[in-house]
């Protein structure tokens, strides 16, 4: 499979089974539906003047490749929701792994490239600026220098070395993208404002750590120490996790260690480890995974109190989010 795409405008696939268009005063909406062997389903795409945003859904083999060939400059904000995949860039002999659930901010200029798919089933959505649109809204700040010159240089990079999680909040703004009601110019209005609050929560997550932040606090031993600890806990966080078992990793007591931890992050060691497990707990309901099977997989032996503590993070419970996902899948 090729793609094609030229200065933000729509994707041209070279392998399609049919192609809807439909076009107003302030937007074009563009269905492609694929039936190919080894290559099903569709994707959408409503194109504006300063942005655009596509998303689809497919089934495919695992390995299949996606070769594009970007045209002109583009920022990307990509979501990827369910599935896993790797972007390919040979002109930089480099590759970039995105996990279910995960997001990133992306630049291409006159980019060739491919993507792998390494999952059968995938959902992906896509939101295209502007370089001129994007740069009004970047901070001015020393973390985003090096995207800055890769936007001068014209060069393909992204924004953070490391994908985030998608939050509860961006899979309802996400939501609101893809399923807009207003039409014609308020339908402009409408996603213009959600993207930018997408765009807002992204560049938040982007910024430096609460930790590099507040370890100005501590001495150089109580960083030294809170840092294997946090590494440990990132390692660590399915398994079953005691104080007196992180304080035997990292050589200290219990007072030291929630004092450090508290004054480094701002929350309880607890707390830290039970957002790990429900970010993490989400990621595995995306790729199919029971209740039961997700509340094993993040130690909580009673999946009751999975739920409860689901609840109290997302504001929904598992099931509902799980039936809330399952609109995205929108038929054609």
């Amino acid at each position: 499979m090729k793609v094609t795409i030229n200065n933000n405008e729509e994707a041209v696939f070279d392998k399609l089974a049919n192609i809807k268009k439909t076009n107003d005063n302030f937007y074009k909406t563009l269905i492609t539906n694929f039936n190919d062997d080894n290559f099903k389903g569709w994707y959408k795409e409503h194109v504006f003047e300063n942005f655009k945003i596509g998303f689809g859904s497919i089934k495919t083999i695992k390995g299949y490749r996606i070769h594009f060939n970007i045209k002109g400059e583009s920022i990307e904000m990509l979501f990827n929701l369910q599935g896993k995949f790797t972007i390919h860039i040979p002109e930089k002999g480099s590759k970039y792994s995105f996990n279910s659930n995960s997001h990133n901010i992306n630049f291409y200029s006159n980019t060739k490239g491919c993507l792998e798919c390494e999952s059968s089933e995938s959902f992906i959505v896509r939101l295209n600026l502007s370089p001129l649109f994007f740069i009004q809204y970047l901070p001015d700040d020393i973390r985003f220098d090096d995207f800055k010159r890769l936007i001068n240089d014209k060069k393909f990079g992204k924004i953070n070395s490391e994908n985030c999680l998608i939050n509860s909040k961006m899979h309802f703004l996400i939501k609101e993208v893809i399923d807009s009601e207003w039409d014609n110019h308020f339908r402009k209005i409408h996603i213009t404002s959600k993207i930018l609050d997408l765009l807002l929560l992204q560049l938040y997550q982007f910024t430096p750590s609460v930790l590099e932040k507040n370890t100005t606090k501590l001495t150089t031993t109580e960083t030294n120490k809170i840092r294997k600890v946090y590494e440990y806990i990132l390692n660590n966080y399915t398994s079953p996790l005691t104080l007196s078992l992180l304080c035997k990793e990292i050589g200290t007591n219990e007072y030291a260690l929630k004092k450090g931890f508290k004054t480094a992050f701002g929350i309880t060691v607890f707390k830290f480890i039970a957002n790990l497990r429900m970010n993490k707990a989400k990621e595995l309901l995306l790729k199919g995974y029971t209740v039961n099977e997700v509340s094993e997989k993040v130690s909580y032996k009673n999946p009751q109190h999975f739920s409860t503590a689901f609840k109290k993070k997302f504001g929904t419970s598992p099931s509902k989010f799980l039936s809330e996902l399952s609109s995205y899948k929108i038929k054609n």
